[in-house]
């Protein structure tokens, strides 16, 4: 796969002005999955464009603690802006109309933006119908045949859902009897089948807003609308160069004969 000429300029220049803050691979995968949704830069003048979980300036999950994420700031600037929304800003930067929702506030920055939880199954009722031309949920959910579901790469919903649910979690365990050293087991178990509720949910959602024909970028998938129903049509790319497979927590990639979490489920 190549970038079209029109991405490629718009690279040069956003590269010019974040290059302090913006890695080139953050970059390229961005504009990657933006050629997805429109083949060139004009095509995207006034598209309306939802981003889910489209990160924010004031996230702070690149260190879990106050002095690491000091130290991440003034040594390495580009992994502390890791989170932020980086895929409205290009959009924004190609004429189009990005609309960033996040669990953080986006206050300050230049595209719209909503505060809001989307674990809610009721939080995107607030858009009406059609009222968009694409979307894109880069990591917020994965599906269940996505590559990171084989090698049980958590998303990034996955850490409010532990917080959230972890006395359901205690709870349930207590009353089925499972033992201690299988509670981390059956805490992943639990939290997987939460995000993949939440991920169906919001398919359902993204389909009824979008508008005939629009795309919607799932994880590493491209999906279109098509008589009122999103279909898949494509495998987006990580990289426009051969990337391996990501692999686990425990090291092994995704072709190895561990059991994946769906299996597990």
């Amino acid at each position: 796969m190549k970038l079209d000429p029109s991405y490629q300029a718009l690279a040069s220049d956003f590269l010019a002005t974040h290059r302090s803050t913006l890695h080139e691979d953050r970059l390229e995968a961005q504009l990657i999955r933006i050629q997805h949704i429109s083949a060139n830069v004009a095509s995207l003048a006034n598209k309306r464009v939802l981003d889910l979980g489209c990160g924010s300036a004031k996230n702070k999950d690149s260190h879990w603690n106050p002095i690491g994420r000091l130290w991440l700031r003034w040594i390495k600037p580009k992994e502390f802006a890791r989170f932020q929304p980086w895929y409205c800003r290009i959009l924004q930067e190609a004429g189009a109309q990005p609309v960033g929702i996040d669990i953080r506030t986006n206050a300050g920055e230049r595209f719209e933006s909503h505060a809001m939880d989307l674990s809610d199954p009721k939080a995107l009722e607030r858009f009406p119908d059609e009222s968009f031309d694409h979307a894109n949920n880069y990591f917020l959910t994965v599906p269940k045949n996505s590559m990171h579901a084989r090698c049980g790469t958590s998303p990034s919903i996955w850490l409010s859902l532990g917080w959230k649910h972890k006395d359901d979690n205690y709870n349930q365990a207590k009353e089925r009897g499972i033992p201690l050293k299988d509670l981390p087991e059956f805490y992943q178990r639990q939290n997987w089948k939460r995000m993949w509720a939440i991920d169906d949910g919001i398919f359902l959602q993204v389909q009824r807003l979008l508008k005939e024909g629009g795309v919607y970028t799932l994880a590493e998938f491209a999906y279109r609308k098509k008589k009122g129903v999103l279909v898949r049509e494509k495998q987006i790319p990580l990289s426009l160069r051969p990337q391996p497979l990501p692999r686990s927590r425990s090291g092994r990639g995704a072709g190895s004969s561990t059991k994946s979490v769906r299996e597990k489920i």
